[in-house]
């Protein structure tokens, strides 16, 4: 039997057919494995985690405990070619939610002593704490990434690089479930000295991009999430000295998280954006943190101490402090201090 439909009874179909695959690909980004997922820390490779740090527990007024080797053997996956005895020597800096992992390699040919060689101090990889590592690596895996530690049986930790495609590598930790009934524990209050500059909290992670509509979708699969829409930010105000384009700025995409992941473009000439990207390829550069109290007297003691001002925002609420040269191998975009 035919039927005959009208166009407006066509209108109706294609409506209703619309409605229904927009309800499949909603169902479909939800269903990462990285739902629910938080940053855990950020992960610094150095040559001298010790001096590195000694100095972070300055900026931010934390006790940072001296460099240990890991403990046991990490767990290469079978075609790893390198030094299987190869593990980090590490430390760690405690802040409110989200840490900053200190390491450097011990042994022959690993991530880390790779990652060294190449690009020299610097921000290496972000933490996800996941419900289900192992869902989550075959996910990362399926996206293009490359295990590069963990995926064996029990194995709460792993290593998926995606310093290609996003920038950085992938770090997962197993999320540990709370006792049924139990109310998840309350982080305790980070002590800091007097004399911290910076506030205990990374709001956000910097990342430096070629292409940042091709970098935020495919981060946005990875987390289950349509990519928010790119922002232009002109009008940055250079310090004095500046020999490249003053009409640069930065397109951005930040997906929210705990800590927000941040995606920069360079647009126009020469910028600390473009001589960013020219020299590392998609790399992170910065952690935003807030100013413990006074943003501008934080600024300067921060130049005291070997760090450089690149820029600051339209609006002067933020300001790039640089130390990738330094011990501490990122840069700061430093932010007013916390509401009280």
């Amino acid at each position: 039997m035919r039927v005959h439909l009208t166009r407006r009874h066509a209108a109706v179909v294609l409506a209703a057919s619309l409605v229904l695959l927009s309800t499949r690909i909603n169902r479909a980004q939800s269903s990462s494995p990285f739902e629910g997922a938080r940053i855990a820390h950020v992960g610094v490779v150095v040559r001298d985690p010790a001096a590195v740090g000694k100095m972070y527990g300055q900026v931010f007024g934390v006790s940072v405990k001296e460099p240990a080797d890991f403990p046991g053997k990490i767990d290469f996956p079978s075609d790893f070619r390198g030094d299987r005895n190869a593990h980090p020597r590490y430390t760690f800096a405690n802040l409110s939610d989200v840490g900053i992992e200190i390491l450097t390699p011990v042994g022959g040919a690993s991530p880390w002593r790779e990652y060294l060689e190449k690009y020299g101090d610097g921000l290496h990889h972000i933490c996800f704490s996941v419900k289900d590592i192992n869902k989550a690596i075959a996910h990362l895996t399926s996206l293009g990434g490359t295990l590069e530690l963990g995926g064996s049986p029990g194995v709460t930790y792993a290593y998926v690089n995606f310093r290609q495609q996003l920038g950085f590598t992938i770090e997962l930790t197993q999320a540990r479930e709370p006792a049924a009934g139990a109310a998840a524990p309350a982080a305790a209050p980070i002590e800091q000295a007097a004399s911290a500059l910076l506030a205990p909290r990374i709001s956000h992670v910097g990342i430096f991009v070629p292409d940042v509509t091709r970098t935020s979708e495919l981060f946005g699969k990875i987390l289950g999430k349509p990519a928010p829409e790119a922002r232009a930010y002109p009008g940055i105000l250079f310090p004095p000295g500046f020999t490249g384009d003053p009409k640069a700025h930065p397109k951005i995409v930040t997906f929210p998280m705990n800590a927000g992941v941040e995606f920069a473009e360079p647009q126009g000439g020469a910028s600390p954006w473009r001589d960013y990207v020219e020299k590392y390829g998609g790399a992170m550069q910065h952690l935003g943190v807030p100013a413990k109290t006074d943003l501008a007297a934080t600024v300067s003691a921060l130049e005291k101490m070997g760090g450089r001002v690149q820029l600051r925002a339209p609006n002067g609420s933020t300001t790039f402090v640089d130390f990738k040269q330094q011990p501490l191998a990122v840069a700061f975009e430093v932010g007013g201090p916390p509401a009280r």
